[in-house]
């Protein structure tokens, strides 16, 4: 059987199978798509890097100079 026969074979005889990879890829292609497009959560702008303007006003009014 030479490769082209049983590709054709494979294409005709699972036709389910080759659309669900289709579908599969469609999928992961639309939720990659959404996620980039729509989620908004930026964790760096959450983040804190250390102590803030009001602690350091704060540490001013307590200090003893």
């Amino acid at each position: 059987m030479s490769a082209h026969a049983s590709l054709k074979q494979a294409l005709v005889a699972a036709p389910e199978r080759r659309n669900s990879g289709f579908l599969r890829a469609l999928a992961d292609f639309l939720h990659d798509f959404q996620r980039t497009v729509f989620d908004t959560y930026q964790p760096e702008r959450h983040y804190m890097r250390g102590p803030g303007p009001a602690c350091a006003e704060k540490s001013l009014k307590h200090s003893p100079h």
